[in-house]
């Protein structure tokens, strides 16, 4: 087990997590429907032309993202590693690391350097990918604040 998957789950019954792949998939699957063609943050992932991979082992989970190629401000998805585009981002970590971070309650770039999230990457589709996180933590903290109270860290 890499050290990343084996400190999140030791962390994970510090904080509220996901109860199976199945209600993370729903969580982002309506999150992604929220910011897909968004101009605050659908547009510049889009426009950032890379590809992202999060993947949390310990419930099983994987979703990929990736610029819509036929639009200049819409996402595509797929919760399957089954994709035809190679991510230029891949995120490996526990399932309450990802909620936490998600929420910004943890820093993306600590939880790296702590290796509690493994990461394989260009380095510079990293960059980008962290600048273009804080809206996405906004419209998550939203989405969980209203549909989801159980995962909210506030």
């Amino acid at each position: 087990m890499s050290a990343a998957v084996q400190a999140a789950r030791d962390s994970a019954a510090e904080s509220p997590t996901f109860s199976s792949a199945a209600e993370m998939r729903e969580v982002l699957e309506k999150l992604l429907t929220e910011i897909d063609g968004d101009p605050e943050i659908g547009c510049p992932l889009n426009e950032a032309g890379t590809a992202y991979r999060l993947r949390c082992p310990d419930i099983d989970f994987v979703v990929n993202l990736a610029p819509d190629e036929d639009s200049d401000c819409e996402l595509r998805w797929k919760f399957s590693d089954d994709v035809d585009w190679q991510p230029g981002l891949t995120m490996e970590t526990g399932a309450a690391t990802a909620n936490r971070v998600l929420q910004g309650r943890e820093n993306l770039a600590i939880a790296i350097a702590r290796g509690k999230i493994e990461v394989s990457c260009d380095m510079r589709a990293a960059l980008r990918f962290f600048e273009l996180t804080r809206p996405v933590v906004y419209r998550y903290r939203d989405l969980i604040a209203r549909e989801y109270p159980h995962l909210d860290l506030s």
